[in-house]
């Protein structure tokens, strides 16, 4: 990936899915990957067509350098279909998984490599399924946190998971926010990053422009 972007060449997406993500793509709509495939990563360029044939170029031998297990190019209406048949795919994989916690969180794109060791921990350590697909080319986490919510004590299980989730994420320098913002269920992990007095200067100016806010 960021070999990628360090030759000057900006993809219009880095997407990446782990090995639950393939199985429930491959169950969901078709064998797209291969079976087997610990990782995939997901590579869009846009642009004038001569422009995109001239870096697709460049980005194969990038990739080959890499020595992945195979690479090709896809069609973009079947690679798009297989990225947002995601989460239906997930529950068609494995059905006694009927919910799920969806993160956005985020961390500097060198830190990706150990973030997913981090969460591959986590989950052992809760006995969860984690399935991830995300932006690989910014860092920003997407993982389906996935539990049954039938089973007592499961839901409190995946929310202690995402919340152990999120401490990793601002241990290597990351946010708890990777492009969705901050709601009630954030509001109470802002301290994780902020100091008082940063989140005070945060308050005092949004009532400025909202003085009934409390």
């Amino acid at each position: 990936m960021s070999a990628i972007i360090a030759a000057g060449i900006i993809p219009a997406a880095l997407e990446m899915l782990d090995d639950a993500m393939i199985g429930a793509i491959n169950a969901a709509v078709g064998k797209v990957y291969p079976d087997g495939a610990g990782a995939v990563l997901l590579i869009e360029l846009d642009g004038p067509l001569a422009e995109v044939e001239a870096q697709a170029e460049r980005v194969a031998a990038i990739v080959v350098n890499a020595t992945p297990s195979c690479h090709r190019r896809a069609r973009r209406g079947r690679a798009r279909a297989a990225v947002e048949g995601t989460q239906g795919g997930g529950r068609r994989r494995r059905p006694h998984h009927r919910a799920y916690l969806l993160q956005d969180a985020v961390v500097p794109r060198s830190k990706l490599p150990q973030i997913m060791r981090e969460m591959v921990a986590i989950s052992t350590r809760h006995n969860l399924l984690f399935a991830n697909v995300f932006h690989a080319g910014d860092g920003n986490l997407h993982p389906l946190i996935c539990y049954d919510d039938r089973k007592p004590g499961e839901l409190e299980r995946a929310q202690q998971a995402n919340e152990e989730l999120l401490h990793a994420c601002i241990a290597l320098g990351g946010s708890v926010s990777g492009e969705h913002g901050i709601g009630m269920d954030k509001a109470k992990n802002l301290p994780l990053q902020y100091a008082d007095a940063d989140l005070n200067f945060m308050f005092r100016l949004r009532r400025v422009f909202d003085p009934t806010a409390s």
